[in-house]
């Protein structure tokens, strides 16, 4: 336009600066404010505050601060939007102390700070982690005349609840009510949650009661973290109920839902159930995710019901989805334990293909059942295998590989493996580990060499405990004299 003699009217102008600020262009947006300039157009508190939530949004707030001091050399009447935008990248930006500098500098520039202006400023300190901060501006708030909303409220109380500060959140949702703001469904839900964490269940139940008498609608949020709660309380029954009850208000389960109610039943060994759960997902239209099929499968294998969990397996993966390692080391416990090496090992071929390391889980399963049927040597080349590909074996591993050495006479590589566990000493996060194996060796008629005590005691020493180091170091004596 302007190439042809055509200047454009602010209108246009406006609408370009608003453009290039909203989809992240700011670079374009300081060329049309000079075009602005060119032309004779006044420059507006309006145009630049645009810029300003330009910058934030980029996260460029350096540049934002200069854009800042760039609009006072203007002379312009910088209003509370200017500073609220400010406040809120820089906040978002983790540079609260900055914002709360801003906050000072507000009333000195003659512009009162308002609801916003606070909430954002409470929000960054909550997030930081210093909800005890943004406490008393909510009382410089009352102080000033303003009257907070509910997003200020629900700020408040979602940072009190991740600080664990359950009890004084529900005293600010009492607060909030006195002074005439109606908790939303979000403040309802943050309680919840708070409180289940808090492992309060009478609490969050009469929460529930209470947004109903409200004339408030739980949403599937809400009911997920309270069947949650229930299901890991072993309270299924309840947990039912409420699934029954969203149906009634017209609240649509989500995967999450049925994923967590799955769980519940297998965990109560109610596999039936969960089989009529997962078609009623299909009904409604819902796609199981590999967590839905993994707890499905691991509960099965584990009621050896194998041909089912493989038939689930078949399922997940016609459905479009991937199984995971979770998925695999249950069918492969399950394979194992029925005594079906050929699939064992096709799975974890089916593995390798897909992308996926066997982890210490895998390798503990198939250890054991080799050791189970005395093939140590098999075990013993899984174990070197693990640890090639970087794989650390845990203390249950050594139990078991140990256990069936012992078992085949094969004390001496028994003790050795008892000393691989750290091979330059024992480190304080090895020696509990090293100290329960000692026992249980002891207890099988492996005696212990002069090595195997060295590596003990020196773990001992290292961690400080030299009661059970000299207890040790008796117990050699009296073995080795």
């Amino acid at each position: 336009m302007v190439t042809a003699g055509i200047s454009p009217d602010i209108q246009i102008l406006h609408t370009l600066l608003r453009y290039f600020c909203q989809f992240q262009m700011t670079h374009f947006a300081f060329g049309v404010i000079g075009l602005t300039q060119k032309l004779g157009y006044p420059l507006s508190v309006f145009l630049l505050n645009m810029v300003m939530g330009g910058l934030c949004k980029e996260g460029r707030v350096g540049r934002a601060m200069e854009h800042f001091d760039g609009m006072e050399n203007h002379k312009l009447s910088i209003n509370v939007f200017t500073f609220t935008t400010l406040i809120n990248g820089l906040c978002k930006a983790h540079k609260v102390e900055e914002a709360m500098a801003i906050l000072k500098a507000v009333g000195k520039k003659g512009c009162q700070p308002n609801v916003v202006t606070y909430t954002v400023l409470m929000d960054g300190l909550c997030k930081g982690g210093r909800t005890e901060e943004a406490m008393p501006l909510l009382e410089e708030m009352y102080s000033n005349g303003l009257k907070p909303d509910v997003f200020t409220f629900n700020t408040l109380i979602n940072g009190l609840c991740k600080a664990d500060k359950v009890e004084e959140a529900l005293v600010l949702h009492k607060e909030m009510e006195k002074r005439g703001c109606q908790p939303n469904v979000v403040t309802y839900n943050t309680l919840i949650d708070g409180i289940c964490k808090g492992g309060i269940a009478e609490e969050a139940m009469s929460l529930l009661e209470e947004m109903h008498h409200s004339g408030l609608t739980p949403n599937v949020f809400t009911y997920n973290t309270l069947m949650n709660f229930l299901c890991k309380r072993n309270k299924v029954e309840e947990a039912l109920a409420l699934h029954k009850e969203m149906a009634k208000i017209g609240s649509q389960p989500n995967v999450v839902t049925y994923t967590t109610l799955i769980d519940g039943l297998c965990k109560d060994g109610r596999t039936k159930e969960t089989m009529a759960l997962l078609e009623e997902m299909h009904h409604n239209g819902l796609n199981p995710n590999v967590v839905t099929y993994s707890t499905l499968i691991s509960a099965l294998c584990k009621k050896n019901q194998v041909e089912e969990a493989l038939a689930l397996h078949k399922e997940m993966k016609n459905n479009g989805c991937q199984p995971n390692i979770v998925t695999y080391n249950a069918l492969i416990d399950g394979l194992c334990k029925d005594g079906r090496t050929k699939e064992t090992m096709a799975l974890l071929e089916e593995m390798g293909h897909n992308g996926l390391n066997p982890n210490v889980v895998t390798y503990s399963t198939l250890i054991s059942v080799l050791c189970n049927r005395n093939k140590v040597e098999e075990a013993l080349a899984l174990h070197k295998e693990m640890e090639n590909k970087g794989c650390q074996p845990d203390v249950v591993m050594y139990n078991t590989l140990i256990d069936g050495l012992c078992k085949g006479g094969r004390t001496k590589d028994a003790m050795s493996l008892l000393e691989e566990i750290c091979p330059n000493g024992l480190n304080p996060n090895k020696v509990q580990e090293a100290l329960a194996l000692h026992k249980e060796m002891g207890q099988m008629g492996c005696q212990p060499n002069i090595v195997t005590y060295r590596t003990l005691i020196g773990g001992l020493r290292k961690d400080g405990r030299t009661k059970e180091t000299m207890a040790l170091l008796e117990e050699m004596r009296a073995t080795m004299a």
